[in-house]
């Protein structure tokens, strides 16, 4: 049951995800990007692919920190939490938000090859705009939502021990 509520949750993000990726803001996204940038014909295939793959990859990442964070939610209801369980799976989704940082670090500089010094400033400049995709920062999906409500999350009450 726990599996399939994970999945669940999974696909949810996954279609919601795809949903954000297929309508970007028109202000926003890797179309104004590459306006900004006036690639030429050359680089275009480049960023693209260096675009997709970074996608798929943060797509995949994302996933894991959901899926790792019903994990920990499901640890903090149990009649009895575990602190050392519960400890193990905060630090795993630091971590797996730590890779997700280190990739999209990655992607900044592989695509940072692939231009002149002009379009070079311009991609730089994305690290100044914190709505922008490429600001190193956390990614647009992996805003923090702090959740609301009794037996949400760890608030001022401390876990949901005997809800």
């Amino acid at each position: 049951m726990k599996r399939l509520i994970s999945l669940l949750v999974a696909l949810s993000l996954l279609g919601t995800l795809s949903l954000a990726i297929q309508n970007p803001p028109a202000d926003r996204g890797p179309g104004r990007m590459l306006d900004r940038l006036a690639l030429t014909d050359q680089q275009k295939p480049e960023f693209e692919r260096l675009q997709a793959d970074h996608m798929k990859k943060m797509i995949d990442q994302i996933a894991k920190v959901a899926t790792t964070g019903v994990d920990l939610r499901t640890l903090l209801r149990e009649e009895a939490p575990q602190k050392a369980a519960i400890e193990k799976k905060m630090k795993e989704i630091a971590d797996l938000r730590t890779q997700v940082q280190l990739a999209r670090l990655e992607h900044w500089f592989a695509v940072q090859k692939i231009l002149t010094p002009e379009q070079q400033k311009v991609w730089k400049s994305a690290l100044e705009q914190p709505g922008s995709r490429h600001h190193m920062g956390r990614p647009a999906g992996m805003r923090q939502r702090t959740p609301r409500g009794p037996g949400c999350g760890m608030g001022p009450q401390g876990p949901p021990m005997d809800r």
